[in-house]
């Protein structure tokens, strides 16, 4: 085969492929006439997250000097029993540890959300802490990593693909 029959059928297999994954016309899925997109459960989560905001100071029976807040919105058709969270906390932008052991923290919440709620979670870092600090943390890789369904389902994030952070 010479370069240009090679350069032809590569051509004519990416126009296949493109075709056969939803690039041309054809009946996609939708409803007869319409171009609205189905959603789909592949890829997504059962929830809505805020993005983490460290305070400082102290809230009466939640903490006594530093915190880590967020929104939580159950966005599933089933209510969830358990959140477990993972973040990375630092002191500056360097990525300074603000810690004496490890910044990584794993939390559980055995808290019962129901399909459609939106709840605020508030993680104590009260443990962690060696000294007061002056100034919010730098909340980092912040993501549920499992969700327990009352039905004792779960979803996992356990590579963190569905990280946010505080900055």
């Amino acid at each position: 085969m010479n370069k240009v029959s090679v350069r032809l059928i590569f051509a004519a297999l990416t126009v296949m492929v493109l075709v056969s994954c939803g690039g041309g016309g054809g009946g996609g899925g939708g409803s007869s006439g319409s171009n609205n997109a189905q959603n789909s459960t592949a890829g997504h989560t059962p929830f809505i997250i805020s993005k983490p905001v460290c305070k400082t100071g102290a809230v009466p029976g939640l903490y006594d000097h530093c915190a880590v807040q967020f929104s939580f919105k159950n966005t599933s058709s089933k209510n969830m029993s358990h959140l477990t969270i993972s973040c990375m906390v630092y002191s500056d932008m360097a990525g300074n540890n603000p810690f004496m052991g490890t910044n990584h923290i794993l939390a559980d919440f055995p808290e019962t959300i129901a399909s459609g709620e939106t709840k605020m979670f508030t993680l104590d870092l009260e443990p962690y802490l060696y000294t007061f600090p002056t100034e919010p943390y730098l909340i980092d890789q912040f993501f549920v990593k499992q969700v327990t369904f009352s039905d004792g389902s779960t979803w996992k994030d356990l590579t963190g693909a569905y990280s946010v952070r505080s900055w």
